[in-house]
């Protein structure tokens, strides 16, 4: 469950408590059976409470672990892409500067240009067809580029 509708139900249930207690309170009921309920409502609260900050822990460690699989096969792709060619140094430098996560801003879009004309490029192995597009979707994950920018959304 998403922490938002956690937050959101747990707000509904507030308003509910405070709609039955001011109800009862209102008509001169019995408030022992209030207070039972409201525990009861208490304990739920603090158990979904519980379970919100568990499943942020959880999703932290999710987030953490996908990025450092796209970095890795980020890495990867790029050396399978790197050449000793000379005509190639250009991509070769891009390549190396998103390796080590010094590329900048202009530079990935460079790198973005040139992933996706070997990715067009029908005369291209399909390793390196697919060494591209992976590089694509590494740029994509990483934190420091907006989203869709290397599919070219």
């Amino acid at each position: 469950m998403k922490p938002e509708l956690v937050v959101a139900l747990m707000s509904v249930a507030v308003s509910v408590i405070a709609v039955l207690y001011s109800v009862l309170r209102d008509r001169g009921g019995d408030s022992t059976a209030l207070e039972h309920r409201l525990t009861a409502l208490e304990t739920k609260l603090e158990r979904a409470e519980r379970i919100t900050e568990s499943s942020e822990h959880r999703m932290s460690t999710v987030e953490t672990k996908v990025e450092v699989f796209w970095r890795n096969v980020g890495y990867d792709a790029a050396r399978i892409l790197h050449s000793p060619d000379p005509a190639l140094a250009r991509q070769d430098y891009l390549l190396e500067r998103f390796m080590d996560d010094t590329i900048s801003g202009v530079e990935v879009m460079e790198l973005i240009k040139k992933m996706h004309a070997i990715y067009e490029e029908h005369d291209a192995q399909p390793g390196q067809r697919l060494a591209a597009a992976t590089i694509l979707r590494a740029i994509e994950h990483r934190p420091n580029v907006a989203p869709g920018i290397a599919a070219g959304r």
